[in-house]
């Protein structure tokens, strides 16, 4: 009897060594004696007498086989003896836990025990007869009942390697996620902030995109503020370095109306490649007059290539005036471009405060907060607000070489400016102030240490205390200091003594945005496409009678 039933579990290993090895062509096959290393990456190596380096300590999924994985859990707690890769045939030895197979449409699954007679397995749904199991689900979990040791297993179900899975995208960061030449299918909505041609520019909460149809007849129900339809398919095509997403049929929209669309100032230094696809506002630059269809686009010594994607018809700039310039930030192999689509002089003005100190018997602050930091500690020595005759001033009496110092250290205090507010390249840092000895060799200036960037020496000497306003508390000597790009996006900075001669009291600190010129920020930029919509926000012409949005407006068509 016993004969049999070693002649039985002999015969059963054979015919599973040679129907898997059929199914290596038609299934999943998952070889454990010759490529466990490549299936558990994670494993150092084998177990055996001398060593754990197989041992599975925790649950581990090999890697997938053609849309199938296994996974092997740690041994039950208490065990005496782990679950493991082993050193000889049959290499995946079990003593407890589970043996868990996922895919889609699993019908069957051939164990190989490669001669040996030891396979206790519980399937948690189907049947499993002579290492044969047999069922229709897209995960099994097999009990370990006792020792099984595992040759191989061969997985036969629905997934086709031939035809792979295409992958779902929930949200535009996950869609510029997507590979070249990647099917995919966008199961969100995403707004349309431009249109122009080929070109459908998109965004949601989580980034940009594009979309690009070289017929244009696949963008025909889109729109300016309309929101694309989900569930849309398409494929990446990355050219020239630059993401597009090319859809296979004609795109739907929502039945929401058109909403305004308006668009973020950025600085140059954030026009990137990893800002592709945007839309955004440059403000107060200059450029050159275009040179074909390339130019460049500058402001506080930094440039960017400019180039006319969509034909806009670009006058020449005039001398001593800046512009707003609204457009694409993209990219053609390794160059950046910024691409207008409209450009319009800067409105110029007072510009818009980002903070003010004033001495008026207190101070008066707003946007933010100076501060005395790493110097005295005792109170009637602190410097904002520190009171000089009959006037408060901000009084820089640290010097830049001793900032790093030690708290309370002589010359190590320094003033830090938080701000509520990030600055901006050229963004105006004025400032109002004297010094009191008018001595030979007792000169005074300011350095600036941005959040970012470098410290910058400020060369500007203050005037001295002999010729004193007694209104104001010190001699009227104004300077206007400009936001280096380096220091773009800092939200404070701090300032210590440059000159090493003598204090220098500030009776005002007055920061406004972009630079000495005052040019507003650009709040709204409105695209006018001359498209037109009924009040359902659908796409109309110019033969639909009654009330009409176009470029933003209402109208009567008649």
């Amino acid at each position: 009897m016993l004969m049999n039933k070693i002649l039985r579990y002999s015969f059963v290993a054979l015919m599973a060594m040679v129907f898997g090895n059929s199914y290596a062509a038609e299934g999943a096959y998952f070889f454990f004696d010759q490529n466990y290393s490549t299936l558990f990456p994670t494993l150092k190596g084998t177990s055996s007498n001398e060593s754990h380096d197989g041992d599975f300590t925790e649950a581990t999924t090999s890697t997938s086989v053609d849309g199938f994985t296994v996974t092997v859990s740690a041994a039950d707690e208490g065990a005496s003896t782990a679950n493991r890769i082993w050193e000889h045939s049959p290499r995946l030895r079990m003593y407890s836990g589970t043996l868990t197979v996922k895919g889609k449409g699993i019908k069957q699954i051939v164990f190989s025990i490669n001669g040996t007679k030891k396979f206790n397995l519980t399937p948690s749904t189907g049947t499993l007869t002579d290492m044969v199991w047999k069922g229709e689900t897209d995960e099994v979990v097999f009990t370990v009942g006792g020792t099984t040791q595992l040759s191989s297993l061969t997985i036969n179900g629905d997934y086709d390697p031939s035809t792979p899975e295409v992958p779902t995208a929930a949200n535009i960061e996950a869609l510029n996620a997507l590979a070249n030449n990647t099917a995919f299918t966008f199961t969100g909505e995403a707004q349309v902030v431009y249109l122009n041609g080929r070109y459908a520019y998109i965004k949601d909460a989580t980034g940009s995109s594009l979309i690009y149809d070289s017929s244009t007849s696949k963008l025909a129900n889109l729109a300016i503020g309309k929101k694309i339809a989900a569930n849309w398919t398409g494929k990446v095509s990355i050219y020239n370095n630059l993401f597009e997403a090319v859809p296979d049929a004609v795109l739907a929209v929502t039945e929401d109306a058109p909403v305004e669309v308006t668009y973020p100032e950025v600085a140059i230094a954030d026009v990137v490649a990893t800002n592709m696809n945007q839309v955004v506002v440059l403000k107060g630059v200059t450029y050159t007059a275009p040179n074909g269809k390339n130019f460049t686009i500058s402001k506080g010594g930094v440039d960017v290539n400019g180039y006319n994607q969509f034909g806009l018809e670009i006058a020449a700039p005039e001398a001593e005036k800046s512009y707003d310039i609204t457009g694409v930030i993209s990219v053609y192999k390794t160059d950046v471009q910024f691409q207008p689509i409209k450009i319009e002089e800067a409105t110029q003005g007072g510009g818009s405060a980002i903070y003010s100190w004033e001495s008026t018997g207190t101070a008066v602050e707003t946007g933010g907060k100076a501060t005395y930091e790493n110097g005295e500690t005792d109170e009637s020595k602190y410097r904002v607000n520190y009171k000089n005759g009959d006037y408060y001033t901000i009084c820089i009496n640290g010097k830049k070489a001793n900032m790093d110092d030690a708290p309370g250290t002589a010359n190590g205090g320094y003033i830090l400016v938080t701000l509520d507010n990030e600055l901006k390249t050229d963004d105006a840092i004025e400032l109002t102030g004297y010094i009191t000895k008018n001595e030979a060799g007792k000169e005074a200036s300011i350095y600036f240490l941005f959040e970012k960037g470098d410290g910058v020496d400020d060369e500007y000497i203050y005037g001295d205390a002999a010729n004193i306003d007694p209104a104001v508390g010190g001699k009227i000597s104004t300077h206007t200091f400009k936001v280096p790009a380096a220091s773009n996006g800092s939200k404070s900075f701090k300032m210590s003594r440059n000159k090493a001669g003598t204090n220098v009291f500030l009776t005002k600190i007055v920061i406004t945005s972009g630079g000495s010129t005052g040019i507003n920020t650009v709040k709204t930029v409105r695209i006018a496409d001359g498209a037109i919509y009924n009040l359902a926000g659908q796409k109309v012409d110019k033969s639909y009678k009654g009330v009409v949005i176009m470029n933003g407006k209402k109208m009567i068509q008649k």
